[in-house]
């Protein structure tokens, strides 16, 4: 499990990714208007492709196209 912070879609807004053991990821994006979205499921993020819960992470958001690494790597776009 843990918790980070960065800019996923390039906008300059810090978005949040969460990584679960038994339940599913969660990827907040930011809105910049102080709400954000939760978008783990259609962002390929929430579970792997068997439909487990993904455990562990990296996430690496020096890129246009960021990253979200844990049991399999899921590109984000």
């Amino acid at each position: 499990m843990g918790v980070a912070f960065g800019d996923m879609g390039g906008d300059g807004k810090l978005d949040i990714f969460v990584a679960n053991d038994t339940m599913p990821n969660f990827l907040f994006r930011n809105h910049g208007n102080g709400t954000f979205e939760e978008v783990s499921l259609p962002a390929g993020v929430a579970y792997d492709s068997d439909g487990a819960a993904l455990s562990s992470m990296g996430v690496d958001f020096t890129s246009p196209t960021s990253s979200v690494m844990s049991t399999r790597a899921c590109w984000l776009t």
